[in-house]
């Protein structure tokens, strides 16, 4: 069944330029001088979509080691090219890439290494114990996998399955606190979504969606973020100041 990757992002700051864009390098260790340099390309459009959404387009070129011959050259490194969308809303702070969650992150991580003062976001993580917690009577749970570093030789655990949360191995893994993605049957929009969820905020939405109510479902998704997991600046604005003690004297 074709579906939809999104990636969530809250914006810790947004350059008001139009373009952002990396450093042009050659591949790193790149041994062919006749590579095609690899940089990451933002292009940030007043184009309205949604509900005050406006469109984003990102160019990544990642550099990618092989070893084979091209009309009888030896070809060491290729570079591969990535384009997909994005989507920002400025006053919710909000910024939702359509990628897959490892070229989205690649893209935003080479952002921040050269662009930081331009482009900050920071990835939403979800705390999955609230979103079990808040599921609607019409939801059900059809996969979970979790880390499980305490079981010798083992790295993850995953159980399958229809309505899980009536299982006593699903009830073990999320008792254990490290449930690491969900795969759902979720009401929305009149509609009962079929979604692959991470703790990360990257979502795979199984069959067709409009534009619109795929951006609204990961703002809902941002509702269950982990207050834990706030945007640091965000955390230190908060904290209270200590209160002064003493008397003046007099």
């Amino acid at each position: 069944m074709a579906g939809r990757s999104l990636i969530l992002y809250r914006i810790v700051h947004l350059s008001t330029r139009k373009v952002v864009q990396t450093e042009e390098r050659r591949p790193r260790g790149g041994r062919d001088r006749e590579t095609a340099p690899v940089f990451t390309r933002l292009e940030l459009t007043e184009d309205a979509v949604g509900r005050g959404y406006s469109r984003a387009r990102f160019d990544h070129r990642e550099g990618v080691r092989i070893d084979g011959l091209w009309r009888d050259q030896r070809v060491r490194e290729v570079v591969a090219v990535s384009s997909f969308p994005g989507f920002y809303h400025r006053r919710k702070g909000l910024f939702v890439l359509e990628a897959g969650r490892h070229l989205g992150k690649a893209a935003v991580d080479r952002l921040h290494r050269e662009r930081r003062d331009e482009v900050s976001l920071t990835p939403v993580r979800l705390d999955f114990r609230r979103l079990l917690e808040g599921l609607p009577p019409e939801a059900s749970i059809h996969g979970a996998w979790a880390s499980d570093p305490a079981a010798s030789g083992i790295r993850s655990r995953a159980a399958f399955g229809e309505d899980l949360a009536a299982h006593a191995e699903f009830r073990r893994m999320r008792d254990a606190g490290r449930l690491s993605n969900l795969s759902l049957s979720y009401p929305f929009a009149g509609d009962l979504v079929r979604v692959s969820v991470s703790r990360s905020c990257s979502a795979y939405l199984f069959g067709k969606m409009s534009l619109e109510n795929r951006l609204r479902f990961m703002e809902h998704l941002a509702t269950f973020q982990d207050p834990s997991a706030a945007p640091r600046s965000k955390r230190r604005s908060a904290r209270r100041k200590p209160a002064a003690t003493g008397e003046a004297e007099g």
